[in-house]
């Protein structure tokens, strides 16, 4: 995939062979998250036992890779077993965090449709996305006035999270919805069973579905275009969300729809003088996962909500 940005990214991949059970991958996924800002995981099956973790380090990027394949089947248009919050409809995966999925993206009446558009931090969609008209700035990616962590960025506030004024998932689902965090992110990376479709719903509409993984080998597991899903797997009955390839929102205009789709987090990129940078999540053909992009790019929002504590 080509990304039409001026960003520098700068990759030291480190390959680790391994014969780890899926339940010893998970955990370990967890811890190495958890103790590093840039870590890429490229987990691949053969046997149902996983040959290989690709863990890198990266100055502007971060991306766990997750990747999608073909699914044939008809489609409903509803995820199967969604239960609803403040007028908006999630699923349970029975994540660890807790955390409920919603089906839709904001502005979005169904799981196919793209939504709204918005930039990290800002609430209200427009007709071009770029430092110029971005809220939380004074017209440069140098002179940031919120959610900035380096001096040489601009005015230093040491947030890392939006407020919730500034959650878009907040100011228009309310109830306790917000964006995912990046946490939230690789935890549905990590957990679930991906699988890539060109036709959800029946429809010419393509994207990735996460289902609820039935046992722990199908946790994280990738299935690629081109690729056979399992046939355990039906979105008529199991339980899933769909992420269709909403494009992203550049300049004055949407890009790669169709071909890719970037969803917003509310967490910002930790690293080095990377304010500017977001946490995403990024579903397209070859790869899911989680990555830092600019913050200025119009990003389809999936909100998420915790009910109760785990």
């Amino acid at each position: 995939m080509q990304y039409d940005r001026n960003d520098n990214l700068f990759v030291v991949i480190l390959h680790l062979q391994t014969t780890y059970k899926q339940s010893r991958l998970s955990h370990l996924a967890r811890r190495m998250c958890k103790s590093t800002q840039s870590t890429i995981f490229n987990i691949t099956m053969t046997n149902k036992k996983f040959g290989a973790i690709a863990l890198a380090l990266c100055s502007a990027l971060s991306l766990s890779l997750i990747s999608c394949g073909d699914d044939d089947s008809n489609e409903d248009n509803k995820s199967s077993q969604a239960q609803s919050h403040n007028g908006h409809q999630y699923v349970d995966f029975g994540l660890e965090s807790g955390t409920l999925w919603a089906t839709c993206n904001i502005g979005a009446s169904s799981p196919w449709e793209s939504g709204d558009m918005y930039a990290f931090g800002e609430t209200e969609t427009k007709s071009c996305y770029d430092w110029k008209t971005y809220k939380h700035c004074n017209g440069s990616s140098k002179q940031l006035t919120k959610y900035c962590l380096s001096e040489d960025e601009g005015i230093v506030d040491g947030k890392s999270e939006l407020d919730d004024i500034d959650d878009v998932a907040v100011q228009k689902w309310g109830g306790k919805w917000k964006l995912p965090t990046r946490d939230q992110i690789f935890e549905l990376l990590i957990d679930c069973y991906w699988v890539y479709t060109d036709k959800y719903n029946g429809k010419d509409i393509p994207g990735c579905i996460a289902y609820k993984a039935k046992s722990e080998k199908d946790k994280g597991v990738k299935i690629s275009k081109g690729d056979k899903p399992s046939s355990e797997y039906n979105v008529a009955k199991d339980v899933h969300v769909f992420f269709p390839f909403a494009g992203e929102y550049l300049d004055n205009k949407v890009i790669v729809k169709g071909e890719y789709g970037e969803y917003q987090s509310r967490s910002l990129s930790l690293g080095e003088h990377q304010s500017y940078l977001s946490w995403t999540l990024g579903v397209g053909e070859q790869a899911s996962g989680y990555q830092t992009f600019s913050r200025v790019i119009g990003r389809a929002a999936r909100p998420v909500c915790v009910l109760s504590e785990k």
